[in-house]
C-alpha cells in the first residue's frame, strides 16, 4: 500500500510553500523533489533510505530533505506526518536575519538557503524537545488555516508562520537533544508529563517507575536525553512559562512564580536571572520598552 498524501490546503498557484499530510505504509518508489521538504513526524516509525544510508525516524522528530535528493520511504501502517514543501530561493531565505546565525547554518546549510554554489546536503534528522515540537506543529496549523481560507494577506502571514517555524527549529534542533534517539524515546513520557504538569508537585520517583527504570537509571537516561537533570529541566520549563506570563499578563511577579510551580518568589527570581540574565521585573520592563 502506497502512503496516501492528503492535501491540507488547496494548492496555491505558484506559491513557494505547500502543505500536505502523509499516512499509510511503505512506498517502494524512489522520489526526487525539486523543492526542499520539512517533515514533522507525528505518529509511527519510519526509515528514510538515500544513497546507501538508512536513517530511522520516530514520532516527535523532524526531517529536513534538501531539493533534488533521491530518497525512499519505508514506514509502518500507523505512520502519519505533516509535509512542508518549500522553495528556499523564492522564499529568499538567505536574506533572513536568522540565516546569518550559526544555529541556522548548522541546520539549514546545503538546502539552497545559504548560497547558490553550495553542495546539496544529505537529508537531516532533527531532534527537538517535545514542547518545541508541539510549538512547531501549532505553527503549521496556523499556516494551514491561512493557506486553506486565504483571507486578505494570507501569503504574507503564511510566510511569517513558516519563518517563525524555521527560527524555532534553528534555535532548538541539535541544541536541546545531543544524544541518541533511544534515550529520548525511553524518557519521552516523563518529559511530556513534566511539560504538561509543571505547575504541580512532581514526584521524580513516580516518573522513573512510569518509564520502567530505577531512579538512578532514570536520572542518567534523562540527562543523556536532555543534557539536564530532571530538576533542572523542570525549573527551566517553569521559568519559560513565567517569562511568557511576564510578557503577556499584568500579574505580579509573586503571583506568576506561584502559578508556574515555585513555592518561594525569591528562589524563583534567582533561577529566572540565571536563565534570562535579568530579574523578572527587569525582564518585564525591557520587554515592554
Amino acid at each position: 500500500m502506497t502512503p496516501q498524501r492528503i492535501s491540507l490546503a488547496p494548492r496555491p498557484s505558484g506559491f513557494p510553500l505547500l502543505l500536505s499530510r502523509l499516512t499509510g505504509s511503505s512506498d517502494a518508489r524512489e522520489r526526487r523533489d525539486p523543492m526542499a521538504r520539512l517533515v514533522l513526524i507525528q505518529a509511527g516509525d519510519w526509515q528514510l533510505q538515500f544513497a546507501e544510508k538508512v536513517t530511522h525516524q520516530v514520532a516527535g522528530s523532524i526531517l529536513l530533505v534538501p531539493p533534488a535528493v533521491s530518497h525512499q520511504l519505508v514506514c509502518e501502517d500507523s505512520f502519519s506526518c505533516t509535509l512542508i514543501r518549500f522553495d528556499p530561493e523564492r522564499l529568499r531565505m538567505r536574506k533572513w536575519d536568522i540565516a546569518q546565525t550559526r544555529e541556522f547554518q548548522e541546520v539549514f546549510s546545503g538546502i539552497g538557503a545559504t548560497g547558490r554554489c553550495e553542495q546539496p546536503a544529505d537529508p537531516r534528522h532533527l531532534q527537538v524537545l517535545p514542547r518545541h515540537f508541539d510549538h512547531a506543529v501549532a505553527l503549521v496549523g496556523e499556516m494551514e488555516r491561512e493557506l486553506s481560507e486565504r483571507p486578505p494577506g494570507w501569503r504574507d502571514i503564511s510566510m511569517i508562520h513558516f519563518q517563525h517555524l524555521v527560527v524555532v527549529i534553528s534555535r532548538h534542533a541539535g541544541k536541546d537533544l545531543r544524544i541518541s534517539d533511544d534515550a529520548t524515546r525511553r524518557v519521552a513520557a516523563a518529559i511530556r508529563r513534566i511539560e504538561s504538569t509543571f505547575c504541580e508537585k512532581i514526584d521524580f520517583r513516580e516518573l522513573a517507575e512510569m518509564c520502567g527504570m530505577s531512579l538512578r537509571t532514570f536520572y542518567r537516561i534523562f540527562k543523556q536525553a536532555t543534557g539536564q537533570t530532571p530538576q533542572t529541566y523542570l525549573k527551566r520549563v517553569r521559568v519559560d512559562h513565567a517569562a511568557e506570563a511576564l510578557r503577556s499578563s499584568d500579574n505580579t511577579v509573586t503571583e506568576i512564580a506561584f502559578a508556574v510551580g515555585f513555592e518561594d518568589s525569591n528562589f524563583f527570581a534567582r533561577e529566572f536571572r540565571k536563565i534570562h540574565e535579568f530579574a523578572p521585573s527587569q525582564y518585564r520592563r525591557r520587554w515592554q520598552d
